[in-house]
């Protein structure tokens, strides 16, 4: 009894596939990639003045601190364990994961309350650098398609670059980078498992 009949185990990655293509057809209608990044600024980044002798006086910064730093000084013990808590499938979806909007939706409406989001890595980005945080159906579905289209444009590993460049890690820290110094005084590319896992 405690088994599906091979008529509803079809069902579900058809469900699935019904879902992609419904998204697909509809993100160009909902929200433009190209269109949106023509509001977006550039990436705040802090200003450091040195002297004569290349000391450094002080570092200067607007409304957020943040030096942005390319993969390659990210320790992958840093990069696994953002994607361990963040989004888990990010390597195999396509910008926006079902599997988790379905499970997030299941916990919070058991529970009656947000317990649980459903958003990737990409569609945070998305909502970082392009959208509010606008708790609204019509900004998670710009969040989506927008989400979906840029993962058309960059690797998976340019926007895992972007998102750790570009997420606030508390403290104002905005950026791995300055999150590693904020709360370790080190480099990025120092940081160790427990460190890692701690931010």
């Amino acid at each position: 009894m405690g088994r599906h009949s091979p008529s509803v185990r079809r069902v579900r990655p058809l469900a699935g596939f019904v879902a992609m293509a419904a998204l697909s057809a509809g993100c160009t209608a909902v929200a433009n990639l190209q269109e949106e990044r023509l509001d977006v600024q550039p990436l705040a980044q802090t200003s450091r003045v040195f002297d004569s002798r290349g000391d450094l006086i002080t570092p200067l910064h607007a409304g957020e601190d943040r030096v942005v730093v390319p993969l390659k000084d990210i320790p992958q013990v840093v990069q696994d364990a953002v994607i361990a808590i963040e989004d888990q499938r990010f390597w195999r979806h396509r910008g926006v994961d079902v599997k988790a909007i379905l499970r997030a939706a299941y916990v919070n409406a058991t529970t009656g309350h947000i317990e649980e989001g459903g958003s990737t890595i990409t569609q945070q980005y998305v909502k970082q650098r392009m959208l509010s945080d606008e708790q609204t159906f019509s900004r998670k579905l710009r969040e989506a398609a927008l989400a979906w289209q840029l993962e058309d444009e960059l690797t998976k590993e340019q926007i895992l670059t972007r998102y750790l460049n570009t997420v606030y890690f508390g403290q104002g820290a905005y950026g791995i980078q300055r999150a590693a110094q904020t709360y370790f005084s080190k480099k990025a590319t120092d940081l160790d498992l427990a460190e890692a896992a701690l931010l």
